[in-house]
């Protein structure tokens, strides 16, 4: 038997397994964002270690950083009454006159020039509050200086309230006075000379009015001198270390606030050392954690994907068929848990999930293969008019390890032929761990246990594994009379075989098979071992199939199957590719030669009607069973 030599077309030689096309930009966005997907765990504790890193340096840095020499302490004073009267402007801008800070340096016993840059009022508005702030070196200084400012500067105020009203007082008296003075020489004057009577009384009435004015302003005057604004401390100054470069700016910032003495003279520039600038607040923390966790990000993303280059299992189509040389007949995605629990045939009890239809696209591949295989024998016969070989093709599934789904694939891929009306023979090989009946739930036959057994699925027929102490060698010979002896009384014949890798049993039960069928799981199969399982059967000319890549998830399939559009079916592997104007289109199949027999007619034991690759029957009939006579119809 030959096979076609398209598939290596399918081939990728010159690329890595793994690796994304990088001249497809969105092939390529796909791997990537299938990386970060299947790599997340690494890419989050890049993440939490980088934010853990960063806080435990906010708290090395804290810990080995000097102590800064820097303090600041603020006196808060508000209005005794509360009323809201005060200009706390102009209260504020009162300290920066040359009387107060003059008044301050008195009483601390310092020359005026040591203060300059040190004090500064800052008023809330919103609290009716000052807040009296002084800087320092020394954290006492600091604190004696701030209480010492704000007392003197409710004291000033007070002071500086009381003056302006005893001025304004003593204006107004003096104002009264010279009205009074006024009015009563006009009253002279009107009685003097009664001939400028109406004139002279009318310049009177003005004096009087203003004069009512005046102690109206006088009587205002006294009244506001009993309620002049008093402050009272609100909160007394706590010193609060602060770095250099806090120092500096608030230092600067009090130099150039506008009525400071030290604006018109000359003052020596404080410098500071980079150990002066030492953030050691809370924001920095949180800056140091953030950086801390970009960091760890970085590092995971870049875990990931180093983790991704090492590793050698394959995981994409492209890869699968680059190790291979083999072409993916399908891709299956996960199964869910509970299918995988309740060990369910999916073809058979989904029947229109996509799963399914992943499933029947692999019986039209097997039997495109078959009829590929026909045609090719016939073309290799000595004579064009020789008869043409009909056999029941026998399909040998296999897998480089275990646990790749070769057995669920063998159950679902025969159920889709069952279905189909097709009679179909699955014989399980692998006679040291037997598990394919538990998909099948086949009635036993204890007194003839090599019979074909009845299953669940109608048309489709089971033979349990031999359940025997023999050496493996007599177990394979003995599969192999089984299988030749029933296999004519069927359609279609599954093998269940183990896997290559594992044992010899698959590769001397090549042999008994017509097409092999390769089974992969997605992020299982390493490279080498998908690489050691292609080079046997190329080795023993086994005609393969394609290959079944099971459990791929969504970011890794590519998006290869859409609904029947310009995914799978349309452009993809049968519209233009393969079967399309490959070897299928243009070959042997197009021209008519050896076309297959026409279905629909009845098939007794003995007389073959080979499977076809045409739609399948609505209903099929359901097989009978009597002695000497037809077991059932078939129809492929």
């Amino acid at each position: 038997m030959s096979t076609p030599e398209t598939p290596q077309d399918f081939s990728r030689a010159n690329s890595s397994p793994n690796q994304p096309d990088l001249f497809g930009s969105s092939t390529a966005l796909r791997h990537y964002a299938a990386v970060v997907r299947r790599r997340w765990r690494w890419i989050a504790a890049g993440l939490v270690l980088g934010m853990v890193g960063g806080l435990i340096s906010t708290v090395i840095a804290t810990s080995t950083a000097p102590k800064s020499s820097y303090f600041k302490a603020t006196n808060t004073i508000v209005e005794a009454d509360g009323s809201g009267t005060a200009n706390l402007s102009q209260v504020a801008f009162l300290l920066q006159s040359a009387e107060v800070q003059g008044q301050i340096a008195t009483a601390m016993n310092l020359p005026v020039e040591t203060l300059r840059g040190l004090i500064a009022a800052q008023d809330q508005s919103n609290v009716s509050a000052i807040d009296v702030t002084a800087i320092s070196t020394d954290p006492q200084f600091a604190v004696t200086l701030a209480d010492t400012s704000a007392k003197i500067l409710m004291d000033s105020w007070s002071t500086d309230s009381k003056r302006r009203a005893a001025e304004s007082s003593d204006a107004v008296i003096a104002r009264i006075d010279e009205l009074a003075a006024k009015r009563d020489e006009l009253e002279s004057q009107i009685a003097r000379n009664p001939s400028q009577a109406t004139l002279l009384r009318a310049e009177l009435d003005s004096v009087i009015n203003q004069y009512r004015l005046a102690r109206e302003q006088f009587q205002s005057i006294a009244v506001s001198d009993q309620t002049v604004a008093a402050f009272t401390v609100f909160q007394p100054a706590i010193a609060v270390q602060i770095n250099g470069r806090a120092f500096a700016i608030r230092y600067d910032a009090n130099l150039n606030s506008r009525g400071s003495i030290s604006a018109t003279q000359s003052v020596p520039k404080l410098t500071f050392s980079e150990t002066d600038l030492t953030v050691v607040s809370g924001s920095s923390r949180a800056v140091r954690i953030l950086i801390g966790g970009l960091v760890g990000l970085i590092l995971g993303i870049a875990t990931a994907f180093v983790l991704e280059v090492w590793d050698d299992r394959i995981r994409r189509r492209d890869g699968l068929e680059a190790v291979t040389g083999l072409p993916v007949i399908v891709e299956v995605p996960v199964f869910t848990r509970a299918e995988r629990q309740e060990l369910s045939v999916i073809a058979l009890d989904a029947p229109r999930s996509r799963t399914a239809e992943l499933y029947r696209t692999v019986r039209t591949s097997i039997l495109f293969a078959i009829e590929a295989e026909s045609l090719a024998a016939l073309a290799n016969s000595d004579s064009p008019d020789s008869p043409r070989n009909d056999r029941t093709p026998v399909i040998l599934v296999t897998s480089p390890s275990p646990g790749e789904g070769k057995t669920t694939t063998t159950a679902n891929v025969a159920s889709v032929f069952a279905a189909a009306g097709t009679r179909t023979l699955i014989v399980d090989c692998d006679y040291r761990k037997p598990s394919i009946g538990k998909y099948l739930a086949p009635i036993p036959d204890l007194e003839h246990p090599t019979n074909p057994q009845p299953t669940r699925v109608e048309n489709l027929w089971f033979i349990p594994a031999p359940r025997t102490s023999a050496s493996p060698a007599i177990v394979i010979e003995e599969l192999g009379r089984v299988i030749d002896s029933w296999r004519d009384d069927f359609d279609i014949v599954f093998l269940d075989t183990p896997p290559m890798l594992t044992t010899n049993d698959a590769t001397d039960l090549l042999a008994s098979a017509d097409l092999t069928m390769l089974v992969i799981r997605s992020g299982q199969t390493r490279t080498v071992a998908a690489e050691r399982v292609s080079g046997l059967l190329a080795r023993f000319g086994a005609p393969v199939i394609g290959t079944i890549f099971n459990g791929c998830s969504a970011a890794d399939m590519e998006g290869y199957y859409g609904y029947y559009g310009a995914g799978y079916y349309g452009s993809g592997y049968y519209g233009s590719g393969y079967y399309g104007s490959g070897y299928y289109g243009s070959g042997y199949y197009s021209s008519g030669e050896g076309q297959p027999a026409q279905t629909g007619q009845p098939a007794q034991l003995g007389q073959r009607v080979r499977p076809t690759p045409v739609a399948p029957m609505d209903a099929p009939q359901t097989p009978t069973s009597t002695n000497g006579s037809a077991e059932g119809d078939a129809q492929s």
